[in-house]
């Protein structure tokens, strides 16, 4: 038996994710002894705001057993088929939790057509109800093909990527320990571009909203949390880690919003920039000199143990901003794809 990678492929979604991976990566394998016996490498890439149903209408997938819709309920019970769509439109769906909210209906699951649309004279009718054509996701297609698919998995937070990115480095975007609330939202702050500055370098007068236990956004917070991750399992274990990212400030920078993480060089919210131990040995910015890092490190045979990857915005197949690239950026960023490792025989 040879060592392997575990492939993990996240798309963050309003709605729903789904997940790729090694076969028996999930769940099943419980002992780090079973683990470091079986993977030398876990990779885990983030993808925006899509979900299954929208990007994988594979017809092996489908023969398989894959729970892939082509039809949707709109709010007054009409069946609404899925039509064809590029991947880099240039529209979006609103994807804050009052979307999911909107979708859920109250457990109808029929309110996708009441989903607000950003620049809606340029969108399509029911821009709600639209498939990916599959032309533009092939690559996809294969690593769901060849690992495994994960098409019933929904993330935790029911909203944009903010939180999302916090839960996928911590199992939770709760502001504390002990909080009984989550993160609900993106962070923001209407006098600056929020995209690019969030967490405990966000300006003092950011603010992102919680949801509560029994699902109401009942204040703001200053969004910049202090509690375990994933990453501080590792570190107790000696297991190496990597954390690739664009921006040192943007939503999509998970490390940047867990004060520990990020290390702030003044106290939140006057601090302009992460300092800490675990941002400046494990955190790897995209740069001019250095546009895709991780491919660097595959290249290099220096991939970590466990890695996690975002996306710059034009391959992150985020409406309105992807261009287009991010299925074949994200196949090559796969190690067994790229040669670097030996899959399990």
């Amino acid at each position: 038996m040879h060592q392997a990678s575990c492939f993990v492929l996240v798309l963050v979604s309003a709605i729903g994710v789904f997940l790729l991976s090694m076969n028996g990566c999930s769940g099943a394998i419980h002992e780090d002894s079973i683990l470091a016996a079986k993977f030398q490498h876990i990779v885990i890439i983030f993808q925006e705001n899509r979900t299954p149903d929208n990007l994988f209408h594979d017809p092996i997938l489908i023969q398989a057993g894959a729970d892939i819709a082509n039809s949707g309920k709109n709010s007054a019970g009409q069946s609404i088929p899925l039509t064809l769509s590029p991947l880099d439109i240039n529209y979006d769906l609103n994807h804050a939790h009052s979307a999911f909210l909107t979708m859920y209906n109250g457990g109808k699951m029929n309110g996708a057509n009441r989903v607000r649309v950003s620049c809606s004279r340029c969108a399509p009718p029911n821009p709600q109800f639209k498939y990916v054509n599959p032309s533009a996701v092939q690559s996809y297609f294969q690593m769901a093909e060849q690992y495994t698919f994960g098409d019933r998995m929904f993330q935790t937070n029911q909203g944009p990527s903010f939180p999302a990115h916090q839960f996928i480095i911590s199992g939770t975007s709760a502001p504390s320990a002990t909080s009984r609330s989550f993160v609900a939202e993106n962070s923001g702050d209407s006098n600056v571009n929020p995209f690019n500055f969030s967490g405990c370098i966000a300006p003092p007068t950011a603010l992102v909203g919680l949801v509560g236990p029994t699902g109401d956004e009942h204040q703001a917070i200053y969004p910049c949390m202090e509690h375990p991750t994933l990453t501080d399992e590792l570190n107790a274990r000696g297991i190496d880690w990597r954390y690739y990212t664009p921006s040192a400030g943007g939503r999509w920078t998970g490390p940047n919003a867990i004060e520990h993480m990020c290390g702030p060089n003044f106290p939140p919210p006057h601090a302009t920039a992460c300092v800490g131990s675990d941002w400046k040995n494990h955190v790897v910015l995209y740069t001019q000199l250095n546009p895709a890092p991780i491919l660097t490190d595959i290249s290099d045979s220096k991939l970590p143990a466990v890695s996690w990857v975002m996306p710059a915005g034009q391959n992150s197949d985020h409406a309105g901003i992807s261009t287009g690239g991010g299925p074949s950026w994200v196949a090559s960023t796969d190690p067994i794809e790229t040669g670097a490792e030996t899959p399990i025989s």
